[in-house]
């Protein structure tokens, strides 16, 4: 369906890419348990100084490699955030990575920033085997970013990405704690120590709970996430994950339990079973007297199931209005009440009719249909506008994935072939690669666009965004734009 993408983005283990993407410059090995970049990458390379800032008054240059800020090596921006913030600085640095040092002291009002950038840093790589994991059931020949699995404590910190900790050393929990990297998330799975290592793939690493307990001891906070897999975590395992887990409160912020994903493309994987709505509907009342008791102590469920397993189960998604789930929004918990908040407030600003006449298909995933099609049959009754749903088969990972996010340019093209006749195809933005504007298949936004004519319209937010597309033609962020439509556009708005 059509995402928010909230203000921390989030990586699911089960999904793989719905997050954050790594650049072409980030990828690559990294030292084993430093949480620092091999070769060059170890230096941080100065890519840009603003014009007038105390880092160019200071004759910092791009190109240039700081070695130290007050006598603490720095390595990528969160190291430069933490020791640039005293009022007092002395900057060492080499011009071009070579020669002498050249040293600077500074003096920093409370509030200047140093103003520059650094050279995307080399993410650490996850070496675990996960039998859930999505990037395992990736097809052939799709750009490399997306067979890369990150295992980077920063780009947990920085991006929300789901780490599992198997990698990391005392230095890491370390630093983590020194810079006060809050919070970190941590992907759990079980926390029966055998269990979970046979899920990770891997014969020895770090009890999660004692990863957990370093991170509790350090005064850091932590999100969690358990991919749950029919057979392996749920049942007795999935109640003592819990229980262990509840243990961390008040560290602990919150659980969010997703449903296991498996693509057509999983040949010399694990035999897994798959996520059924019968299951779906056991594990919701399993959770559901948990979550009661949470609220009733905490004033909050603690404890989330991601949207799937409601509508999965044939289900509605709770509502989250007394809740704050921006942190697992990107997990899919609360995703659905995000994207419709704001549909009671717009139904009673649709128009009676639209002038000139409009037909417009809402392309979507299958989960997406379902959460779409009372909306669409609403909007389908405004005179002058006939809008029709259009779910979308996946036909790069296979028909059981069913989220938007996951559906390629191929997909809906395919998808738009076989509806001919709009005049205009709307189509999630989720799906897009925000850089470079490309699909999972590297079909770019323009080229689908091209081959349908012309047609096509990309819409993220929530919906409101979908609303106004449907009714304006065109893609927008505001949440009150339909009221800014002339009256050419839109005839009988109920003010």
């Amino acid at each position: 369906m059509f995402n928010v993408r909230p203000v921390c983005v989030t990586t699911s283990e089960n999904m793989g890419i719905l997050g954050y993407e790594p650049l072409e410059t980030q990828i690559g090995e990294s030292r084993a348990g430093s949480g620092r970049p091999a070769i060059s990458r170890d230096a941080a390379v100065i890519s840009d100084v603003t014009p007038g800032s105390l880092g160019e008054r200071a004759g910092l240059k791009p190109g240039d490699v700081i070695a130290s800020i007050n006598g603490e090596t720095i390595s990528d921006p969160i190291d430069l955030l933490f020791h640039a913030a005293e009022d007092q600085l002395e900057i060492r640095f080499k011009r071009g990575g070579r020669g002498h040092v050249v040293s600077r002291k500074l003096d920093r009002r409370h509030d200047e920033e140093l103003g520059i950038a650094l050279e995307d840093f080399r993410i650490r790589v996850c070496n675990n085997q996960c039998v859930f994991c999505f990037i395992h059931q990736n097809p052939p020949g799709l750009r490399k970013s997306i067979y890369f699995k990150d295992g980077d404590f920063r780009m947990s910190f920085l991006h929300g990405n789901y780490i599992t900790m198997t990698n990391m050393s005392d230095a890491d929990f370390d630093r983590i704690a020194e810079q006060g990297l809050n919070p970190m998330y941590v992907s759990v799975h079980a926390t029966d120590h055998e269990l979970r290592m046979r899920m990770l793939g891997v014969r020895r690493g770090l009890n999660v709970l004692d990863g957990l307990g370093r991170l509790r001891a350090g005064g850091i906070q932590f999100h969690t996430q358990i991919v749950l897999c029919p057979g392996w975590n749920d049942g007795k395992q999935l109640d003592r994950t819990l229980k262990d887990l509840l243990k961390l409160l008040p560290k602990l912020l919150s659980v969010a339990i997703v449903p296991l994903g498996m693509s057509d493309h999983r040949d010399g994987l694990e035999k897994m079973k798959p996520t059924t709505p019968t299951f779906c509907r056991a594990v919701i009342e399993q959770i559901r007297p948990l979550q009661e008791r949470l609220i009733e102590r905490h004033g909050e469920p603690i404890v989330y199931l991601s949207d799937e397993f409601y509508l999965m189960a044939g289900l509605r998604p709770p509502s989250y209005a007394a809740f704050d789930v921006v942190h697992q929004l990107e997990n899919g918990v609360g995703m659905v009440w995000e994207f419709m908040r704001p549909w009671r407030r717009m139904i009673r600003r649709l128009p009676e009719r639209v002038s000139p006449n409009r037909s417009v298909a809402v392309m979507t995933g299958l989960l997406g249909a379902r959460v779409l099609r009372r909306m669409i049959r609403r909007l389908d009754q405004i005179n002058g506008l006939r809008v029709d749903l259009i779910p979308c088969v996946n036909g790069l990972f296979g028909p059981s994935i069913t989220v938007s996010g996951l559906l390629s340019g191929g997909d809906l093209r395919r998808a738009i072939a076989m509806n001919p006749g709009y005049g205009q195809y709307i189509i999630p933005g989720n799906a897009i690669r925000a850089e470079g504007g490309v699909f999972l298949d590297d079909m770019t936004f323009e080229e689908l666009n091209r081959a349908c004519g012309g047609k096509v319209i990309a819409v993220d937010g929530d919906c409101s965004d979908l609303i106004q597309a449907v009714l304006h033609g065109r893609a927008g962020a505001s949440a009150d734009a339909i009221e800014n439509l002339n009256d050419e556009q839109l005839v009988g708005i109920d003010r």
